[in-house]
């Protein structure tokens, strides 16, 4: 999943319009691939026609629980 998928999907679950940008092609595929997954589905009464499905709110509290990476020091002669 690319940065761009991550921003729109966050940007749908946190509001009800429109992406700024939902004209450009790469919003365009981003949204039809959440669409084809079953992470965002038409929704007709929210300003922008999409809604986050229970699927895709699990993606979001994933993406959300993911740690930060830290440093550890590795000895490189055990495998």
């Amino acid at each position: 999943m690319t940065p761009n998928y991550i921003e729109v999907l966050l940007h749908y679950y946190t509001t009800p319009v429109a992406h700024p940008r939902w004209r450009c092609s790469a919003v365009q595929g981003a949204l039809n691939y959440f669409k084809n997954e079953g992470i965002i589905a038409p929704e007709a009464k929210t300003e922008s026609g999409y809604a986050v499905t229970p699927r895709g709110q699990m993606l979001v509290l994933m993406l959300c629980g993911t740690p930060l990476p830290e440093l550890v020091w590795v000895d490189p002669r055990k495998p």
